[in-house]
């Protein structure tokens, strides 16, 4: 079964005074990797990936805990080294 075809007024940010005009075909994109989806263009889409990206790196900058993500074997630092 296809998945039904999106116009840019189904776009999560069609319309929004500062997010700029819909480019690009609207599919659904997860964009926090945790299996939720929302319609999006592809321009207004990577502005949300932008957006979460910069969320996620600010959110991990001040802490002393490591992220999950966070491997000391990839570059041989530790998540408590000061730079």
């Amino acid at each position: 079964m296809t998945p039904p075809e999106l116009l840019p007024e189904d776009c999560l940010e069609y319309g929004h005074p500062s997010a700029g005009p819909c480019s690009g075909p609207v599919l659904f994109h997860d964009i926090s990797g945790r299996g939720r989806a929302f319609p999006r263009c592809n321009r207004h889409a990577d502005d949300a990936y932008e957006r979460h990206e910069r969320s996620e790196l600010a959110r991990w900058a001040e802490s002393d805990v490591a992220p999950d993500w966070f491997d000391p074997a990839d570059a041989g630092e530790r998540w408590e080294d000061d730079y």
